[in-house]
């Protein structure tokens, strides 16, 4: 269904403008009103404009569509910037700030404590094997590929290691591979508003081999709270 993204446009827009200003703020502090309405504006325009662009991985069948659309979003937000004469750090400083805001105040971030609670049922890790297995079909050229890594029982619980990265492929494709490795850093403040620790020392986007998540129960590492509060 190479449509998937026009037929669901009215939903995905909805959810993009729900997220607009939790960034808003941060484009405000850093450029004016007046600017920061220009290249929101702008933003939303690209994005509009560059839905058809964004390559089918399965459509609502596959979990990572919706990270794939977000950092469409994110793309046009550099973009608008580039337009302005800002750099991919201005860009992606204003990215972390925002996304950060965003993950913790709600509703967001009842739905992310919610997906926390749930990711190491039992359910939810068959879920994630089926669907590691189906990865490795390469059925989508722009899809991720990925397996499971079984937990050590005090490290961690379970890994996902990815071999191969749809926003690296896609950012690529759109001539914006300066961008990927800074949006390696948002799964940090995600994780920490699931309340689940993450552990990983290396990103495809960041020169690695592949990613390598690590994830456990953010009580069992309370160190961890610490380091996450560092990035």
């Amino acid at each position: 269904m190479d449509n998937y993204y026009q037929e669901n446009e009215k939903r995905i827009m909805g959810e993009i403008k729900l997220a607009i200003p939790h960034y808003r703020r941060f484009v405000v502090e850093a450029y004016g009103i007046l600017l920061a309405d220009a290249i929101i504006a702008e933003t939303l325009e690209r994005f509009l404009a560059g839905l058809s662009q964004i390559p089918f991985i399965g459509g609502r069948d596959n979990r990572l569509t919706e990270n794939l659309y977000l950092s469409s979003a994110m793309l046009a937000f550099y973009q608008a910037l580039k337009t302005q004469g800002k750099t991919v750090v201005e860009a992606a400083r204003i990215i972390y700030l925002g996304t950060a805001h965003m993950y913790s105040s709600l509703p967001f971030l009842i739905m992310l404590r919610l997906r926390g609670w749930r990711l190491f049922n039992y359910h939810s890790l068959a879920n994630l094997q089926r669907d590691a297995s189906k990865s490795q079909e390469r059925k989508y050229a722009g899809d991720w590929v990925y397996n499971l890594v079984e937990g050590d029982a005090q490290r961690f619980i379970f890994g996902v290691n990815y071999t191969e990265c749809g926003i690296q492929k896609y950012l690529a494709e759109q001539g914006a591979s300066e961008l990927t490795a800074h949006l390696c850093w948002l799964d940090y403040p995600m994780c920490a508003a699931m309340r689940v620790g993450l552990i990983r020392t290396q990103t495809l986007a960041q020169g690695g081999d592949y990613c390598n998540f690590r994830f456990c129960r953010w009580q069992d590492r309370p160190d961890l709270i610490t380091e996450f509060m560092k990035v």
